[in-house]
């Protein structure tokens, strides 16, 4: 099992989609799954040859990063809100 982090810019479009889609429509991921689906992403992220820096290492990291750039980072506006209200729903 490959060990690392994950990217958070990598991780968020298709890993919180990802996690949403079975929260929603499936059965919803454990903690362990969300984990694998990291660790799935340090594969990829590897086999392209990317640094490992900017990685996370579990879902919990990652969540603790999308929080902070949601609250942190993002500017407000329109276009922010709007993409927003497609994660809250």
């Amino acid at each position: 099992m490959p060990t690392g982090r994950l990217p958070a810019e990598l991780a968020a479009p298709s890993q919180t989609a990802h996690v949403a889609a079975n929260e929603v429509f499936g059965t919803p991921l454990t903690e362990t799954e969300k984990d694998q689906l990291v660790r799935e992403g340090i594969t990829w992220w590897r086999r392209y040859g990317l640094s490992m820096r900017p990685v996370v290492g579990t879902w919990a990291e990652f969540q603790a990063y999308f929080d902070r750039m949601l609250t942190e980072e993002l500017e407000h506006n329109a276009t922010t809100r709007w993409a927003m209200s497609a994660v809250d729903q």
